[in-house]
């Protein structure tokens, strides 16, 4: 069985990602140094919005590792 894991700069929409059984981990995005979880504390018409007031661009950060081992050891013991 083949299982899709990815992050939310992946860009899937939740449809289709809930449609194909795919576990979504939230990437960072830094916006004058404070940290947003994607889609979940920030979503992308409030990053872009933040981009063309402050007219400059957010970085980002991978997701610490405590967000995907619970995914991929559940994945392991099947």
């Amino acid at each position: 069985m083949i299982h899709i894991d990815t992050d939310t700069l992946a860009g899937i929409p939740a449809a289709i990602s809930s449609q194909l059984n795919m576990t979504v981990i939230p990437q960072y995005i830094i916006i004058d140094d404070r940290s947003y979880r994607d889609d979940f504390e920030i979503s992308p018409i409030e990053i872009v919005a933040r981009m063309k007031k402050d007219g400059h661009l957010p970085h980002t950060a991978a997701p610490p590792p405590s967000l995907y081992y619970p995914v991929f050891s559940e994945k392991n013991l099947k």
